[in-house]
């Protein structure tokens, strides 16, 4: 069985964020953004700890292809992913957030 990965509703938005920018250049981007940051969190949940710690309890994932990263952490039995954040913004903006 599959860990459970939960999206908090801000990184949702980040997500919305880029594929309005990336459907925007081109729709076949779109598509190929959501397919890598779906791969992207299949490897979070099949390998939580493979991914390098930034912040105390906090990883991160980078999606392939894009210049985009995932800040995650785990609960007992769950993944929160907090961010999905482009690569040129500041590290630690994720922190401000409420998670």
């Amino acid at each position: 069985m599959t860990p459970a990965v939960e999206l908090l509703a801000v990184a949702e938005e980040d997500i919305a964020a880029a594929k309005t920018w990336y459907r925007q250049c081109h729709l076949q981007l779109e598509a190929d953004f959501v397919a890598n940051v779906e791969e992207a969190l299949e490897r979070i949940a099949h390998h939580p700890l493979a991914f390098a710690r930034i912040r105390g309890q906090y990883r991160q994932a980078v999606i392939h292809r894009f210049p985009y990263r995932i800040v995650f952490r785990l609960l007992e039995d769950l993944t929160v992913v907090v961010a999905v954040l482009h690569t040129s913004r500041d590290p630690h903006a994720w922190q401000a957030r409420d998670h």
